[in-house]
């Protein structure tokens, strides 16, 4: 049973993917609903028939989906709405509200009708009407609601003109819709981006002109780019599908939103969703702005990759990406898993690295053996590959490895680097580090001879 006297929203827009933004003002809602027991509202406002597409909705609700918020009342299936208590939950389902209410305002004196050229909204694809309605805003009124987050705000209607609340095409603005929706659905506390700060006080006029109670308001801090800019497209990715598609773990992004624009009573950074929910708590907002590094998700990525068992990964790896499983077993991928796993940042690298265990899929591109010294390359490989001529066993153990390697080193007078990244090149085709003594023994010695051969003779194209 849900706490009825705690509910809260999330209302997108569905002119495109969902932005990291939005998801943090999601995650935030989604998390003090869950705390205080209450109930999580999905609204679409999706008057803006130019811009929106049951696609967008789509990518949304899948994003939303996917980071493992979900949602008590709303839309249950991508362009369909539930039918509940308080729905549905889309706002062209409910024009006839918007429209009867702004029309008693009329009839009661608080707005007005006025022509159709002071309209400056969308194109007519409503029913038209003959005139859009205004409200009256009352004159040198003042007026002031305490932000949950920031405190005490004030503003003069002096500042304030009369606004439009239901278009000539018949549509709803967004600060006339917005405010009857919230009551409509008994929504107790709202909390959304710093950027509506400024139409709640419009919002307190309709309020006000409804008699409707108003809700506790909260205004989350702004999401800056790393030159303290507003977030935006230019900043690189900014919405969840790409990082979604780039092999970042829904928990990590999860975790690294949490802390925008919110801090735990302790030091601690490292959460899972259970562990938010515990932990969450209102108070631990700030207004300060956030400042969005793509740097430390990346490292938040890591520490839940390494959080997974290896089995676990696995099965998030080939859904991320079947192909891996191409020709390859299970149990093999699996152990290159746990190699793999300590220096991997995301599912994309993972999924990577294991195609270059695949003999179909292993190549090495002209331009990785051109950062090197080929005549270093040649040495070392060509050692490497003599080495492994003179064994026998079908796998090659570590100790034995070892060995090779340390021969290798006398007779060519290379180490470090020189060594290991040549090596790398003749075994994975790519030089990044992965620790040859775990990954050598989980390859085939056939495998390896005809890695080493090939790579000679792309060399040998290359002089």
């Amino acid at each position: 049973m849900f706490n009825q006297h705690y509910r809260v929203r999330f209302a997108p827009s569905p002119t495109g993917s969902l932005h990291v933004g939005g998801a943090r003002t999601a995650l935030f809602n989604f998390l003090l609903s869950r705390k205080h027991k209450g109930a999580f509202v999905l609204r679409v406002e999706d008057t803006d028939l130019l811009r929106n597409t049951n696609t967008a909705l789509a990518e949304q609700l899948r994003d939303l989906k996917w980071l493992g918020i979900d949602w008590d009342e709303g839309v249950s299936q991508f362009n369909a709405p539930d039918i509940g208590p308080f729905g549905p939950y889309r706002q062209t389902q409910r024009l006839e509200i918007y429209l009867k209410l702004a029309e008693d305002l009329v009839k009661n004196g608080k707005a007005y009708y006025v022509n159709s050229n002071e309209d400056h909204g969308a194109a007519s694809l409503a029913t038209p009407l003959r005139k859009a309605i205004k409200l009256k805003i009352p004159t040198n009124k003042q007026y002031e609601f305490n932000d949950l987050i920031r405190g005490p705000i004030k503003i003069n209607t002096n500042t304030l003109d009369d606004f439009i609340i239901i278009r000539s095409n018949g549509l709803p603005v967004y600060n006339f819709s917005n405010p009857i929706d919230d009551h409509l659905m008994k929504i107790t506390h709202v909390y959304r981006a710093e950027e509506h700060l400024y139409n709640t006080f419009k919002q307190l006029l309709v309020y006000e002109a409804l008699n409707f109670k108003v809700p506790l308001f909260g205004h989350l801090s702004l999401i800056l780019g790393q030159d303290k800019q507003k977030l935006s497209k230019r900043h690189g990715a900014v919405s969840c599908d790409v990082y979604r598609e780039k092999g970042i773990l829904p928990e990590a992004l999860i975790n690294y939103l949490s802390l925008l624009g919110w801090s735990p009573k302790n030091d601690l950074e490292f959460f899972k969703i259970e562990d938010l929910i515990e932990k969450f708590d209102a108070a631990g907002f700030n207004a300060a702005p956030a400042i969005f590094d793509e740097k430390k998700l990346n490292w938040f990525n890591t520490l839940h990759i390494r959080n997974l068992s290896d089995v676990a990964l696995y099965e998030r790896v080939i859904a991320f990406d079947n192909s891996v499983t191409l020709n390859s077993d299970k149990t093999f991928l699996i152990k290159l898993i746990s190699v793999i796993k300590p220096v991997a940042t995301n599912l994309e690298m993972i999924a990577n690295l294991l195609k270059r265990f695949n003999e179909d899929l292993f190549e090495i591109k002209s331009e990785t053996l051109l950062k090197f010294d080929i005549t270093v390359l040649k040495i070392v490989i060509s050692l490497w590959n003599k080495a492994l001529s003179k064994t026998d066993n079908t796998f090659i153990s570590e100790s034995q490895f070892l060995q090779i390697i340390e021969e290798i080193s006398k007779e060519s007078r290379h180490s470090g680097k020189n060594l290991y990244q040549s090596l790398r090149i003749a075994i994975l085709g790519t030089p990044s580090g992965l620790d040859l003594k775990k990954v050598v023994p989980l390859i085939k010695l056939e495998s390896l001879k005809r890695r080493a051969v090939e790579t000679l003779n792309q060399i040998d194209r290359m002089s």
